[in-house]
């Protein structure tokens, strides 16, 4: 098999490697591993591609490994990065804003972006992008297009912020029945077939399920876990137990209603040795702060963000994991809870049934009494969280992304 020249979008893995909190760490992660796992293959001559501004992050990067491969830089701005920052105008400066403007002017009048890579560009065979789209490459009829798709939540929960659905469809405004489309999960091909059924072609959209962020594992030490959370912040004994999320603060993810159902539940048993510890970033929860009972504050721990490294030990240690969203593109926490070996309650919404299959208790994410109930089920019974434990470990070895490269890397040679 003759190897194909791939050229790979690598901003998003150039900006997270620079960055423990980024605000798209997820998107890092999927990238790098797709990318990990593609040079390993060995299957292409692989050029890395990155706009100006990441090609001095590049250099900045120590590691060897990113230095052996050619590159491409984009000398400007594509269409869809454009149209997001001339929307967004009052958040600059005017000299800023202007600069934008010209850079804006040299992608439709002048033709600038490529101009110092032609040659270079002539020569690939494919270009993949972990999450960006690129209408500009549409000129080069030699290369074949692929793009991952995640979600359409920006859709979706449109009402609630109208800026936000502005910028995704600036994003895809280069989405065509083209180039090729791998859908994370089957409820993401669904939607983004339903919110650009004209653009797409079902032919060009396969579903490729992703994995999980890292390689989780059981880790059962509970000390471990209690010195971790102890660190940010809990106060909680060593004797305490603990059901744990890892979320962020938006309304989709359904946090109130899951510690409204927590603090009834305890209510409801009497227990007073068991707390919910929820990590993510600490200013998105000020407001959930203030929302809950007084009577209840204490058993709520916020503990803000969580270093990788302590993560899989927080998962493994808890009684079971949480996560009732109110929609997910992939339902990725729960995936590496279930790798984690940690009995795992979610929606029956979305991406998640099709991630956890039978391997968790999935409920109806507005449904009170099905929440409290779960939590009952799993905290009074040690036999069933056993049981979910050992499907969910099973479940967990369905997804790895040997297999979700291995099934890109056929779509792309035979869609070549």
């Amino acid at each position: 098999m003759q190897k194909l020249n791939l050229l790979f979008d690598i901003n998003d893995i150039v900006v997270g490697l620079g960055s423990s909190t980024s605000t798209n760490r997820s998107i890092f992660y999927v990238a790098h591993n797709i990318f990990m796992e593609l040079q390993k293959q060995n299957k292409f001559n692989i050029t890395l591609y990155l706009n100006c501004s990441n090609k001095s992050r590049l250099k900045n990067i120590k590691d060897p490994f990113w230095h052996q491969f050619p590159y491409i830089v984009s000398y400007g701005f594509e269409r869809s990065e454009q149209v997001r920052h001339i929307r967004q105008w009052k958040n600059f400066n005017i000299l800023e804003t202007i600069g934008r403007i010209f850079a804006y002017l040299y992608f439709f009048v002048l033709d600038l972006p490529f101009a110092c890579n032609k040659k270079s560009l002539h020569k690939m065979d494919v270009f993949f992008s972990p999450y960006e789209l690129y209408p500009n490459l549409n000129k080069y009829a030699n290369i074949k297009k692929f793009y991952l798709l995640h979600d359409t939540i920006a859709l979706i929960y449109q009402n609630t912020n109208a800026r936000k659905a502005k910028n995704f469809l600036a994003k895809y405004s280069g989405i065509n029945r083209n180039d090729i489309y791998f859908c994370n999960s089957e409820s993401t091909k669904k939607d983004f077939l339903r919110f650009f059924d004209l653009l797409l072609d079902v032919k060009n959209c396969f579903i490729t399920p992703i994995s999980a962020a890292q390689t989780f594992t059981p880790l059962y030490d509970y000390a471990k876990a209690w010195q971790a959370l102890k660190k940010y912040g809990a106060s909680f004994g060593i004797s305490c137990k603990y059901m744990f999320s890892l979320s962020t603060a938006e309304p989709r993810k359904n946090l109130l209603f899951t510690i409204a159902c927590f603090c009834k539940f305890i209510e409801k048993n009497q227990i007073s040795d068991f707390y919910f510890c929820i990590g993510g970033s600490s200013k998105s929860f000020d407001n959930l702060r203030k929302k809950i009972s007084n009577d209840f504050a204490d058993k709520i721990v916020f503990l803000g963000f969580v270093d990788d490294a302590d993560v899989n030990t927080l998962y493994s240690n808890s009684l079971f994991f949480a996560y009732i969203s109110q929609y997910e593109g992939f339902g990725m926490n729960p995936l590496e809870a279930m790798q984690a070996g940690v009995p795992v309650i979610t929606s029956d919404n979305s991406s998640l049934p099709e991630v956890v299959g039978d391997a968790a208790i999935t409920i109806d994410c507005s449904d009170e009494s099905a929440c409290i109930k779960a939590f009952e089920d799993l905290y009074f019974s040690e036999n069933l969280r056993k049981q979910y434990i050992d499907k969910g470990l099973k479940r967990a070895k369905l997804f790895s992304w040997e297999n979700t490269v291995n099934k890109m890397t056929e779509i792309i040679y035979c869609k070549k």
